[in-house]
């Protein structure tokens, strides 16, 4: 007899996880096995999910995930299936079939934490030692990429399985093939929140260079306005300072989200770390060019229009200017001969 499928994902409400959960719901079909999902409240759903999937909602506290995690062991039996969505291993033991859906890198490697706040760094330290201590040998890790595949085996020595997937392949695929023209308002775009990976700061100088250089693309950014004051200044500050064409548009709903990418001409993506990387994703098939960072978890996904290293703001200027089809003078180099006359002669100098 078959069992019930149990998702577990009370930490996940936004970015990627939050679309991919929220397609996989979505697609559920009507085939007499239950499904229990544990989910965050604040996690918007689909509205029209099936009727075999029942929802209980987890506030973001200790205590009430403890409650999830024991509600978990008492509920699971042996012939069901529990796919973990949020990254970690379920608290206690399973006698079922458990599947661990790993999606963030932060977890895996031993990366700096420095950009973020005492308390998101203390949750990442307290993520990453439930991670290493509850990953049981008998459970099955799910990743989207190549590159996190070979993370994961080289800092946890945990094999994985690869399935990355969209919320409706088809319609991804006819997209690609017939992308919808629409008018433009935004001459690029970046679909990502304020977490410092996400690289903002090096984007907004860059637009400072080009603008040095009396370029002023128009770039649309979907950060929420409160979750990070600093970087929401910092932006304004800049875009005053230089006059920048920069507007922010949080999307709250996949419908809005889809409006920003008919709007826009290009996807530029200066992510330093990504499992993923879904909006390399969408872009693709809203068929718009790709401008990203030149970096593994990049090229899994896609083969971008240009590429720029994510660390330097010149370099960021100068993938959008090859993108927009400026070009750029080459470095005026000369002999060794020359170089003594220059130097010799004053007026060579000049």
């Amino acid at each position: 007899m078959k069992g019930n499928l149990y998702i577990h994902a009370p930490n996940v409400h936004q970015g990627g996880g939050s679309t991919l959960l929220s397609g996989l719901l979505a697609a559920w079909l009507q085939n007499g096995r239950k499904v229990y999902v544990q989910v965050d409240t604040r996690m918007a759903l689909p509205g029209d999910l099936s009727d075999d999937i029942k929802v209980t909602r987890i506030p973001p506290s200790l205590s009430a995930r403890f409650r999830a995690e024991f509600r978990l062991f008492t509920q699971v039996k042996p012939s069901d299936v529990v796919l973990c969505f949020g990254n970690l291993p379920p608290l206690f033991r399973l006698r079922s079939r458990v599947f661990i859906f790993l999606q963030n890198r932060y977890l895996i490697e031993r990366i700096g934490l420095r950009n973020f706040t005492p308390k998101e760094r203390a949750r990442i330290r307290l993520e990453r030692l439930w991670l290493a201590s509850r990953l049981n040998d008998e459970y099955d890790v799910i990743v989207q990429t190549p590159n996190m595949q070979r993370l994961l085996l080289k800092n946890l020595g945990r094999e994985s399985i690869i399935v990355p997937f969209v919320e409706d392949y088809a319609e991804y695929l006819r997209r690609i093939e017939s992308p919808d023209r629409k008018e433009k308002g935004f001459n690029f775009l970046y679909v990502a929140s304020a977490e410092p990976h996400k690289n903002h700061r090096r984007l907004i100088k860059a637009w400072a260079i080009l603008a040095q250089e009396n370029l002023f693309p128009n770039l649309c950014l979907t950060i929420k306005d409160d979750s990070e004051p600093d970087l929401m200044e910092f932006i304004d500050q800049v875009k005053k300072e230089h006059s920048l064409r920069i507007t922010n548009s949080y999307a709250e709903s996949p419908i809005e989200l889809n409006r920003l990418y008919e709007q826009s001409d290009a996807l530029i993506y200066p992510s330093t770390l990504e499992s993923f990387g879904l909006p390399l994703i969408e872009a693709r098939a809203h068929g718009l060019p790709v401008i990203a960072s030149e970096l593994d978890f990049v090229r899994d996904v896609v083969d971008p229009e240009e590429s720029f290293d994510p660390a330097s703001p010149v370099s960021i200027a100068r993938a959008v200017k090859r993108y927009m089809g400026v070009r750029e003078s080459a470095l005026s180099i000369v002999s060794a001969e020359k170089f003594i006359y220059k130097i010799l002669d004053e007026e060579g100098l000049e």
